[in-house]
C-alpha cells in the first residue's frame, strides 16, 4: 500500500507542475528574452561525463580512511552534433578513444546515455535512463600495498549502475524575463540579466549491483556486510532553489543554478552470500543539483561551455552511500532560417505547444 501510495504522489507531484504551467501565459518578456521561432540550429559539442559512487562503513574505527570506497568511472570524451528547432532538440555523439595506459590502470567502462528534454518559459522537463558496468577505486591508493604511479587501482568490472530518471523544474519566473533555454538550450536569447526561484521534482530508481561492492583489500572493516552486493533506492524529491543569468552586453552572459531537495527514499540492500538485508523507507534532505553555463549568444552564432553536478546522499546506520553524476560540455553553434514546415504549424497551433 504504502508503495502504491508512493507511485501515486510521484505523479500528482509532476503533473501539479505541468498543469501550472501550462495555465500560465508562456511568452516572454521581449525587453529581456526573446525566441527564435523561424530558425534552425546546428551545433558541434563535446562533452565528458563521469558517474562517482562513495561508500564509508560505520562497523569499525578507521582513523586512517583505509575503508572508504570511492567509484569512479573511465568515460570517454563524447564528441558529435545536435540542433533544435522551436521546443525540440536532439544530439548525436560518438565516443572517442582512450589511452591503453590509462585503460590499464583504471580499467574499463562500458556504459550508455539516453535522455531527451522539453523546454519551455516556465517548465523544463528531463528525462533519462542510464547505465555504467565497470568502476576503479580512487581510494585504493591509500590500501594497495606498494602503490605507485605505475599500480594499477581496484577495479571492480563486475559493478553496474543502472537509473532512470523525471526531472522537472518550474520557475516561477514572475515577470517572464528569465529563459533558461537561452543558458542552456541556445534556443532563446537573454538581452538583460533576471533570475528565478526554482521548483523542483524528480523520481528516479537506481540499482547497484556486483559479485560484492567491498574491494578484498577492506573487506575486515565490513563485517558480515564484507561480501555486500546489492543496494536500491526509489525516490521521490520535492525541492527549491534559484538560478540567474547575467547578462555582458546582451550577447554575453553567465548562469548559476543550485537546487536542493528533500527525499522520500525506499532503499532495500543486501549481502546474499551472508544472508543481511536491509528494507528501510526514509525521509532526508539528500538531493542537490549545481548547474553553471557561460558563453556567447548573438543572433546567429553561439558558444557555451556548461557544466552539471547531479548528486544524492543515502544516510543509514551501517553506512552512508552517495552517487553523483557530472558532465561538462562545449557547445559551438549557428541558426540559419527556415521557413516553417506545414506540419510543425498544425504543432505550434496546439494549447499545449503554446503554454509550455
Amino acid at each position: 500500500m504504502r508503495l502504491i501510495n508512493f507511485s501515486r504522489n510521484n505523479l500528482l507531484l509532476i503533473v501539479f507542475l505541468t498543469f501550472c504551467s501550462v495555465k500560465a501565459n508562456a511568452q516572454f518578456d521581449t525587453l529581456y528574452a526573446i525566441k527564435y521561432p523561424a530558425k534552425i540550429g546546428f551545433s558541434i559539442f563535446q562533452s565528458k561525463p563521469s558517474y562517482k559512487i562513495d561508500i564509508t562503513q560505520k562497523f569499525s574505527v578507521d582513523t586512517l580512511g583505509l575503508s572508504k570506497i570511492s567509484y569512479s568511472t573511465l568515460t570517454k570524451n563524447i564528441t558529435g552534433f545536435g540542433f533544435f528547432y522551436g521546443k525540440i532538440s536532439l544530439f548525436v555523439g560518438f565516443k572517442s578513444p582512450i589511452d591503453k595506459d590509462e585503460r590499464e590502470k583504471k580499467g574499463k567502462t562500458n556504459y550508455s546515455n539516453l535522455g531527451i528534454a522539453i523546454t519551455g518559459v516556465r517548465l523544463r522537463i528531463e528525462a533519462s535512463l542510464r547505465t555504467y558496468k565497470g568502476f576503479y577505486d580512487a581510494n585504493s591508493v591509500n590500501y594497495i600495498p606498494g602503490f605507485s604511479d605505475s599500480t594499477a587501482y581496484y577495479q571492480n568490472s563486475e559493478l553496474t549502475n543502472r537509473s532512470w530518471r523525471l526531472k522537472a523544474f518550474y520557475f516561477t519566473n514572475k515577470k517572464k524575463r528569465f529563459s533558461y533555454g537561452a543558458a542552456y538550450v541556445n534556443n532563446v536569447r537573454q538581452l538583460k540579466s533576471a533570475g528565478s526561484f526554482v521548483l523542483a521534482t524528480n523520481i528516479y530508481s537506481l540499482r547497484l549491483q556486483a559479485t560484492t561492492l567491498v574491494p578484498v583489500y577492506i573487506g575486515q572493516y565490513y563485517g558480515e556486510w564484507n561480501k555486500w552486493n546489492e543496494f536500491n533506492v526509489t525516490a521521490l524529491t520535492a525541492g527549491i532553489g534559484y538560478t540567474h543569468t547575467l547578462t555582458i552586453f546582451k550577447r554575453g552572459f553567465i548562469n548559476l543554478l543550485l537546487t536542493l531537495g528533500l527525499e522520500q527514499q525506499h532503499i532495500t540492500t543486501r549481502s546474499q552470500e551472508t544472508n543481511k538485508n536491509i528494507d528501510i523507507w526514509r525521509s532526508q534532505v539528500s538531493a542537490y543539483d549545481f548547474r553553471s553555463s557561460f558563453g556567447f549568444n548573438s543572433k546567429a552564432f553561439f558558444i557555451s561551455i556548461q557544466s552539471i553536478i547531479d548528486g544524492n546522499n543515502y544516510r543509514l546506520t551501517l553506512f552512508d552511500v552517495s552517487n553523483v553524476y557530472i558532465n561538462t560540455f562545449l557547445n559551438i553553434g549557428y541558426r540559419f532560417p527556415v521557413k516553417t514546415p506545414g506540419f510543425y504549424k498544425e504543432i505550434q497551433k496546439t494549447k499545449v505547444y503554446n503554454k509550455i
